[in-house]
């Protein structure tokens, strides 16, 4: 079968879930082993296709080098280094380079001259992982039954991760009170420009990890696939192309290119964005950049505000109920934010 590369990164992490774990017997446990190994290994290979080749490392090696050779020393002469936190959450030592900070800044400016075609080539690669997460890998997995999940172990992370391989998932039995909802594509998909995230935003689809309410996850994990891929799809339309291709794709260029630049020669950033040097003439760059786009940018913004329709599956007042039950039990616990997401869907 085929399967999107991101469906195959939500399956390694449900396959591991309680849910479809909790059976005692020996064939059922083989049976989920054997799939995990088969996702492990496809993503070992997605991977391996995302790694930069022996130049860029040649290049890294050559930045380190320049780092040690121009770093502090204390008074025995011994580099002086300094932890840094890692998006993993691990600390690396760093050599520190402050006293000949502008000389080494100026080493770095040359070394990476020297290698721009392959900082350029790692860009690039680095720069087609969305498009390599919404292609499809072959891979041959056996199907899994509703009824090889133990109901009150199953967590909605569970079932929207293995649902590609779900056999019986939209059994009348399962999935009742369909209607077709229509909705704007930004609400599906969001707006960068406004930092505002759709439904099918990663963070929307985490949020309902931890709710084990069986009916609840069962319709959430339909649904919420549903979104995703009318996403998908949207984002395949001419309109959203043009606008990354020609306007986001040359805003990016523009703030790479003003961004102050970090220890490695490369745009700084922040979680607000990028750190720009010079904003006066940053905004007048921008503002160019709007008018000369402004076809593709007034073309996506009427896109957003126009509407479609998905086919999603009511909550209706039996699940109301058992929700509100959880809910006096203590059992469940519903934040603003799912409460939020919830409401699209009752």
């Amino acid at each position: 079968m085929s399967i999107l590369n991101v469906d195959l990164s939500f399956m390694a992490e449900a396959l591991k879930g309680k849910g479809i774990n909790a059976k005692p017997k020996a064939i059922h446990k083989i049976g989920i082993s054997r799939r995990k190994k088969q996702v492990e290994i496809k993503i070992k290979e997605i991977d391996e296709s995302l790694t930069p080749d022996k130049d860029y490392k040649k290049f890294i090696d050559e930045l380190e080098n320049l780092k040690k050779q121009y770093a502090d020393t204390d008074d025995k002469g011994k580099m002086i280094e300094r932890d840094i936190p890692t998006q993993s959450g691990q600390i690396v030592k760093v050599p520190l380079v402050n006293k000949r900070l502008d000389d080494y800044m100026k080493a770095v400016v040359i070394l990476r001259e020297k290698h721009s075609a392959t900082i350029k080539s790692a860009k690039a690669l680095n720069d087609s992982y969305e498009d390599l997460l919404t292609s499809k890998s072959d891979i041959k997995l056996a199907p899994v039954l509703m009824s090889d999940f133990v109901q009150e172990f199953t967590s909605y992370k569970e079932l929207f991760g293995i649902y590609p391989i779900i056999k019986d998932f939209d059994k009348e039995k399962c999935l009742k009170k369909k209607t077709k909802l229509k909705l704007k594509v930004v609400d599906i998909i969001g707006n960068d420009n406004d930092n505002s995230s759709g439904l099918a935003d990663v963070s929307k689809m985490n949020v309902f990890n931890d709710i084990k309410l069986w009916d609840l996850a069962v319709v959430l994990a339909f649904n919420m696939r549903v979104v995703r891929s009318k996403a998908f799809a949207l984002k395949d339309n001419k309109i959203a192309v043009d606008y990354k291709n020609i306007h986001e794709m040359s805003r990016i260029a523009l703030c790479d290119d003003s961004a102050k630049k970090n220890i490695n020669g490369e745009p700084m950033k922040n979680e607000n964005g990028y750190i720009i040097e010079n904003v006066i003439k940053f905004n007048s760059e921008f503002d160019k950049l709007k008018i000369k786009n402004k076809k593709v940018i007034d073309a996506y913004d009427k896109f957003l505000e126009s509407e479609v329709e998905i086919e999603v599956v009511l909550i209706g007042e039996d699940l109301i109920a058992a929700m509100d039950a959880e809910l006096a039990s203590e059992d469940l616990d519903i934040s603003q934010d799912q409460a939020g997401i919830l409401d699209y869907f009752v």
